[in-house]
Order: structure tokens, then sequence, then C-alpha cells
């Protein structure tokens, strides 16, 4: 009884904002028309079904339901004053006349519109289906398409291939709907000798970002100083290509070293532009925080290794949880990277697990997503 009596309230409302809509286009049409003589509106029923406005022009009477507003207007032109008065009753009646249903259509585009403005691709680090890479790259990287993934991240045996091979690796990702996201690189990609090639075969697959994902032996805080160094070269030689350098942490850069952590030494002695791409699995196996190492480098985690690890046990059993399965906050961890991290894009890296290396990186893709949306 009282969702029918709600009904009928709600028929009622919308079929008299509607009249009253009608109505108000007749009294904005006469507002606009330029009479000789003062005119003078009245209203006649208004309390009815009928909302009927006529003017008093001298000793005449003329009913506007008989007019047509919109010829009216185009006749003649607008008194300022009283059109602007008009303006506002109609547009009040305007509003009263939007039924629920448009309110919540206009709600749900809205939605829509935001999450796809909002939408974070996720790739995967190759280097997880690295015994499959080996055999068959091509028909590896399109069962990884197949999966869902977005892109792809490649690792250092890239750098063995000529132009014309990265040529045909472009065309594969294009056919697939993939990007090339990044690419992981020891620090010799950093060196002036093979810098140039880096950049050419990144160009060529479209990739944007040179990780180094291996700083080699480092001697002390003072070899970590002259890493940052490379790093700081590195991103000033790619700039003009478009693209930019970055440092990814295994755990061994959270471990201190005379009191303080080799990613302190890289972030501290690093321009803004170079990024700070963020393993969470290895974090997390150096006892750091990896939301409040986030929060500490605002703009700096343009992109994640979203890696899990469970402690406990050994570490090769950590690592091999699925996504989703170890200690990692993953919800909180999206949340601090994309509202303060500056993140771009994820990454599902998968050190091994009690499946095989394509069911393993399937099944972490629907965990990610599962928990991420």
């Amino acid at each position: 009884m009282v969702l029918s009596g709600w009904k009928a309230s709600s028929r009622w409302l919308t079929q008299t904002g509607r009249r009253l809509v009608w109505g108000g286009a007749r009294l904005l049409a006469f507002a606009a028309a330029d009479f000789r003589r003062t005119s003078l509106f009245a209203t006649e029923r208004i309390a009815g079904r009928d909302l009927i406005p006529f003017v008093k022009r001298g000793n005449c009477r003329h009913r506007l339901r008989s007019l047509n507003p919109f010829e009216m207007m185009e006749r003649a032109p607008s008194r300022p004053l009283l059109f602007h008065v008009i303006v506002s009753v109609l547009s009040s009646l305007v509003m009263s006349a939007i039924t629920r249903r448009t309110i919540l259509s206009m709600a749900a585009s809205a939605a829509t519109l935001s999450a796809a403005k909002k939408k974070i691709p996720v790739g995967l680090e190759l280097y997880s289906v690295r015994k499959e890479l080996a055999k068959d790259l091509m028909g590896t990287v399109r069962a990884v398409a197949k999966m869902g993934y977005d892109g792809v991240e490649f690792f250092s045996p890239y750098m063995q291939w000529t132009p014309e091979y990265a040529k045909e690796v472009r065309k594969l990702l294009d056919d697939t709907g993939m990007k090339a996201l990044s690419t992981h690189n020891s620090n010799n990609s950093f060196t002036p000798e093979l810098l140039p090639k880096a950049i050419e075969l990144n160009s060529i697959i479209g990739s944007k970002f040179i990780i180094m994902a291996s700083a080699g032996r480092v001697n002390g805080l003072d070899g970590w100083k002259k890493v940052a160094e490379q790093l700081n070269k590195g991103a000033e030689g790619m700039k003009s290509a478009g693209m930019r350098a970055g440092f990814h942490n295994h755990q061994l850069e959270f471990m201190p070293i005379e009191g303080k952590r080799p990613m302190e030494v890289l972030a501290e002695n690093t321009g803004k532009e170079v990024v700070l791409q963020l393993d969470v699995g290895t974090a997390i196996e150096a006892v750091t925080d990896p939301l409040l190492w986030i929060k500490q480098h605002p703009g700096r985690i343009v992109s994640m290794h979203a890696k899990d690890y469970k402690p406990g046990g050994s570490r090769e059993e950590g690592y091999r949880v699925l996504f989703g399965e170890g200690a990692a906050k993953w919800k909180d961890i999206f949340k601090a990277a994309e509202k303060t991290g500056g993140l771009q894009y994820y990454l599902v890296e998968q050190e091994g697990s009690r499946f095989s290396e394509l069911e393993t990186v399937e099944k972490c893709l629907v965990n990610f997503r599962k928990m991420h949306g």
C-alpha cells in the first residue's frame, strides 16, 4: 500500500511538473514579446490542471492557450527585467519536473564516466613466465593477452634484440591490444655505450619507462650515491625521447647500511622525475611498510609490482603464495598508491607457485581484479 501510494504520488508530481513547464514556456514567450502598452499578467485556474496565462492589452484579452510560444519569441524582442524573472521561475519549474528515474540515470552515467576515467592498467612482469617466454616469446605474449592483461614489462634479455625484432614485438603488442608499459634493465643499460640502444628499443615497442632492476655490485652508501648519479644522468639522456628512468627495489635496497637504507639514499639523491618502482613483496620481506614508503614519496611511485609475500616459512615458500594470499594489505596499498603515490600502472609479478607459470599469472590476475575492481 505504501509503495503504490508513493508511485501514485510520484506520477502525479511528474505530470503536474510537466504541465507547469509548458505553462511556464508560454509565460516566458509572452514575456519576450514587445507590446506597445503596459502588459498585465494574470493567472486562471492555477490550482487546477491547467495553467492559462492571459494578457490584458487595452480592452482586449488574449488567451495564450491558442498561441505558439516559440513563434511569439521569434517575432518580438524581450523585456530584460521581466525576462530574467521568468527565466528564474521557469528554471525552478523544470527542475521540479525531472523524474526520479532521470536523476538516477544521470548519477549512474556520472559514476560510469568517473570509473572509466580512473581505470589504471594492470600488466604482467614477464619474468613471471620466464620459462615459457624462453621457449616461445610470441606465443606467451598472446596467451598473456588472452588472460586480460593490459600490458607487459619486458626484462633484461630484451637488450639482445635487434631493432627489426623489436618491430615484430611491437606489431604483436598492437595486434593483441596490449602496451609495453616499461622494461627492466641491468645497470649496464644506463652506461653511455648502451643507453642509446635501450632508448631505441624502448621507443620501438612503445615503452616510456626504462627501469634499473639491478645496480650490480655496490660498495657502501657512497656506492649507492654513485648509482643515484647514474640514474640522474640516464633520466637526462632519455628525456628528449619522452621517457623516464626508474629504479626497482629488492629486499637488499631496504636493508640498512651504516644505519641508512640504500633506497633512502636513492630517493634523496635522484630527481623527482626518477621513478621509484615499488616491489611490495620484497619490501615486506625486508620488514618495510609499503604504505609508509608510499606516503613518504608522493608522486614517485608511478608503477608498482603487485607481488605478495608470506612471512613465517622459508624465503622460497614466502614468495610462492599467489597474489592476495600473503601479508600485503592490498586495499590500503591501492588507495595510497593511487591517491598519493602518483601510480599510473600496476604490474603483477610472481616468483613461482604450486601451479604452472601460465596458470599462476592467470589466477593472480583474477585475484587482483577481485581485490582492486
